[in-house]
């Protein structure tokens, strides 16, 4: 009788290491995955927070806030005749032709 006892007893002492075994080595893995993800989203941030730090504005305050309005006056064109008929209003021979205007040059920002 004590030999099944024996035997028994160091049974449950194998499947008590086996589960334990088991148990630790999902936490260690846990604990690495968690301790990798926190060394990561550090290091981003760290770097961000470094970046962000030394940036200089590219552009002042000035630039682009307003420009200056000139009127443009149509001098060669004559005033098209309205009729009152609405198919006549769409024809495209009552149109003038007007110039494309441009208002800014490109100028290349390096």
């Amino acid at each position: 009788m004590t030999f099944i006892v024996y035997l028994f007893l160091a049974i449950m002492i194998y499947v008590a290491f086996t589960v334990l075994r088991f148990v630790l080595g999902v936490w260690r893995q846990t604990r690495n995955f968690r301790n990798t993800f926190h060394q990561f989203t550090n290091a981003a941030n760290n770097a961000e927070q470094a970046s962000s730090g030394k940036r200089s504005k590219k552009f002042a305050k000035t630039d682009g806030e307003y420009v200056d309005f000139e009127e443009v006056t149509d001098t060669q064109s004559q005033p098209s005749q309205h009729h009152d008929d609405a198919a006549d209003d769409t024809d495209a021979a009552d149109a003038a032709r007007e110039s494309q205007i441009s208002d800014a040059e490109y100028e290349e920002i390096k």
